[in-house]
This record gives C-alpha cells, sequence and structure tokens, in this order.
C-alpha cells in the first residue's frame, strides 16, 4: 500500500509541476511543501505500523543528504530554488526506488542469469534520478535547436554544426574501432581503451582522419567486423549530435535580448557584467573551449584564470537563480552613467520539472541500473 501511495503521489505532483514549469517556468511552493508534508506523514505512520523508527530514519537521512547536494548546486548557481525544493520533497516520498511500475507491468530483463531490472535496497533513487534527470534534460533541449530552422539566416549554421558533427563521429568511431581491433589482436584488456582515448582526443585532425582511413579499409576489407561499429557509430552519433544541437539551441533558440530597465528578479542573464574599477563592463564568461585549448597546449595557468573573474560579478549567466533585485538597481544604474548600453542577452530557461517526470517513470519501469547490480 504504502509504496503504490508514494509513487502515486509522486507522479501526479510531478505531472502539475510539469504543467505550471512550461506554463510558468515555476514549481509552486504549496505543491513541495506539499509533498514533503505528506511523505513525512507516510513515513510516521510506516513507523507506527512497524512499531520501529527505522521508516522515518531513512526518509529523513535520504531527505537531508538530498538537500545537502541540491543546496550545494543552487549555491553554484546551477540550479534555481524551485527544483532544490522540488528534488528535496520528492526525497521525503522517495527514499527508496519502489519499482511500482516495473512490478505493474511485470517487467524483466536476464542476462547471463541475473535479472537487471530491478531495484536497490540501498537508498540510491534519489542519486539516480538526479543523474537521469540531468541526462534527459539534454534531447529536449537538443529538439528546441530545429526551432531555429524557422529562421533562414540560421539554417546554414546549423547545417554545418550538423556536418562537423557527423566528421567528429566519423573519427571517433574510426579509432575505436581500430584501437579495440589493436588491443583484441594482441589479447591486452580493452580497459586500456580508455587512457588511449583520452590522449588520441589531443591528436592532430590528420593522425585522426589517418586512424579513421585505416579503421575503414578493415572494415571493407572485412577485418574488422562491421555490426559492433555500426552500433557503435550510431551511439556516438546519437550523443554527438544530441551535445552539438544543445549548444545551438542555447545560443539560438534559449537567449533573447531585453532592455535593462525592463528586467525583473529571477531573470537569467546570457551575459557576464563585473564592475571593475567603479565601473560596470561586460566581461568574458569562461568557455569549456578555452579550457580545452589551455590544456592542449599545456596552459596550467590559462585553465585557472578561466574561471577567475577581475572585479565583482553583478550579472553571472552561470546563475540558474537569476538576478537578484540588487543586482538589476545596479545594472541600471550603470545604463544611467552611461558604462553600458540599455541592452542585455537573457537566457530562457528550459523547463526541468518535465526531465524529472521523464526520469522518475524511466527508474520506476527500469529499477536503478548499475548501482542495484553492482550493490544489490
Amino acid at each position: 500500500m504504502f509504496p503504490e501511495l508514494r509513487v502515486g503521489i509522486s507522479l501526479i505532483a510531478l505531472l502539475y509541476s510539469t504543467y505550471t514549469d512550461f506554463k510558468s517556468r515555476m514549481i509552486p511552493d504549496w505543491l513541495t511543501h506539499g509533498i514533503a508534508v505528506v511523505g513525512l506523514l507516510i513515513a510516521f505512520f510506516q513507523s507506527y505500523e512497524a512499531k520501529s523508527i527505522d521508516p522515518m530514519l531513512l526518509v529523513g537521512a535520504t531527505t537531508l543528504a538530498t538537500f545537502i547536494v541540491a543546496y550545494g548546486f543552487w549555491k553554484l548557481g546551477a540550479w534555481a530554488g524551485g527544483d532544490v525544493k522540488l528534488f528535496t520533497a520528492l526525497a521525503t516520498l522517495n527514499p527508496l526506488n519502489y519499482f511500482v511500475l516495473g512490478n505493474l507491468f511485470n517487467l524483466s530483463f536476464a542476462w547471463n542469469g541475473a535479472e537487471l531490472l530491478h531495484a536497490s535496497s540501498l537508498p540510491f533513487f534519489m542519486l539516480n534520478l538526479f543523474m537521469l534527470s540531468v541526462i534527459m534534460l539534454m534531447p529536449y533541449t537538443a529538439l528546441l535547436a530545429l526551432q531555429a530552422l524557422g529562421k533562414k539566416h540560421l539554417r546554414g549554421e546549423f547545417v554545418i554544426l550538423s556536418k562537423n558533427a557527423l566528421l567528429r563521429i566519423v573519427q571517433h568511431t574510426g579509432v575505436i574501432v581500430l584501437l579495440s581491433f589493436v588491443l583484441q589482436q594482441l589479447q591486452l584488456s580493452l580497459w586500456l581503451l580508455l587512457p588511449v582515448l583520452i590522449v588520441s582526443a589531443f591528436l592532430p585532425q590528420t593522425i585522426r582522419w589517418l586512424f579513421a582511413g585505416v579503421a575503414i579499409a578493415g572494415l571493407v576489407a572485412q577485418l574488422i567486423p562491421i555490426a559492433d561499429s555500426i552500433s557503435l557509430f550510431a551511439v556516438l552519433l546519437l550523443v554527438e549530435m544530441l551535445l552539438a544541437w544543445y549548444g545551438f539551441a542555447r545560443k539560438h533558440v534559449l537567449t533573447y535580448k531585453e532592455k535593462i530597465s525592463n528586467l525583473k528578479e529571477g531573470d537569467i542573464p546570457g551575459e557576464l557584467f563585473v564592475r571593475e574599477n567603479g565601473k560596470v563592463v561586460k566581461g568574458v564568461a569562461p568557455s569549456l573551449k578555452t579550457i580545452i585549448n589551455s590544456a592542449k597546449a599545456g596552459d596550467v595557468m590559462g585553465i585557472l584564470h578561466a574561471h577567475k573573474q577581475k572585479g565583482e560579478v553583478i550579472a553571472n549567466p552561470a546563475s540558474a537563480a537569476g538576478l537578484l533585485p540588487e543586482q538589476i538597481h545596479a545594472l541600471n544604474a550603470a545604463v544611467k552613467r552611461g558604462d553600458i548600453p540599455n541592452e542585455i542577452m537573457l537566457k530562457a530557461s528550459s523547463p526541468f520539472a518535465p526531465a524529472v517526470l521523464m526520469a522518475y517513470v524511466l527508474l520506476q519501469l527500469l529499477g536503478d541500473g548499475p548501482l542495484a547490480w553492482w550493490f544489490g
């Protein structure tokens, strides 16, 4: 009774939070507070029925751990306050994965005599939910890139982006297939493939294309199994395209211009503004590309400086919580002084609740995955 009740309430709450997140990018406090209260009440009744404090302790420990992690992401600017509340509330209802949907549909998948679709008896559910929610957010955001095809001036960039992603996948697949074949022939562990792949990422394009060419020749000559190569190519292609389209969507679909005088609390800046020597100026946000280029050049100081900003940060695009009233005031004051124009790029946040809902359903259908296989 209690597992079904927990999952049923969670699904209803996630469906409603998905609706409100799509509609207003907000998750109402009464919903998250209500989930938490219900979760604690169920834990209390479970403890009363079992004449044991263990259910209360499990819920308390899981909720506290989830809150600490979620709060940390909020402090880092990666999460908004609503995300913290939603995950913390869900932890009170879901200290474990109760695998209700999997049991309901009698799902089963065995491999080498071991059942893979099952939940762990350990409290891994919220960790899995977090990781899978982040993963589920990416394809949704990536598909938003297709909206940009309606803008004629962006079609060329989209095609070039997709073509370059395809070429990278041909390279990566060729390198992996060739190195795997060599390791197998030498009867060496395939685990050696990982460090070699990391090193190969820093090789010149010509060398990587050489690897890919040799791999293709091996496939044509039927020296290398083609079925596994095609499967690998398909998986890498999907991942690479999603990553490429995700970045494209964030740049062209999820950003827009707004007057600084019209800013509201919670608006997420798409640009970095800092105060240097009493003047507000536009800064340069650290990028992954800068860090990678510094790593390739062996520039350790460049990597360290990529994260360091000069002056006081007024508007930070890395903050999911958005602008605070005092930051908006500082930007408006800078406009009046003539430091900056009355214009700023804002980011439209992707609704996170739908990703959490999809992740929740998948975990209830499939169980806790590798954590359940390894730890039981």
